[in-house]
C-alpha cells in the first residue's frame, strides 16, 4: 500500500493466520499478511500425503518454549 498503513497485520499463514485473514477479508480493513518462508512450488512430493505426514519431509525442525520454559516441538510444516 502506498502509505504503508494497515488496519490489521496477520503474522503467519498457518491454520490460525490463514483462517483469520480469510475471515477478515470481507471487513473492508486494510490487511497485511506476513510469512517468513518463501513460496514452495507445487511438486509430486509436496502433494503426496505419505511424504508430508508419514515421512515428515516438510516438518520444521524447531524447538519452542512454553511460558514455563519447557520445550516442545510445534509440529509445523513448511
Amino acid at each position: 500500500m502506498p502509505d504503508g498503513h494497515y488496519d490489521l497485520i496477520v503474522i503467519g499463514t498457518g491454520p490460525g493466520g490463514a483462517s483469520l485473514a480469510q475471515r477478515l477479508a470481507q471487513s473492508g480493513k486494510r490487511i497485511l499478511v506476513l510469512e517468513r518462508g518463501g513460496y514452495l512450488p507445487r511438486s509430486e512430493k509436496n502433494w503426496d500425503s505419505k511424504t508430508v505426514f508419514v515421512d515428515g519431509a516438510y516438518q520444521a525442525d524447531e524447538t519452542w518454549f512454553n511460558r514455563h520454559g519447557d520445550t516442545f516441538s510445534p509440529a509445523l510444516h513448511y
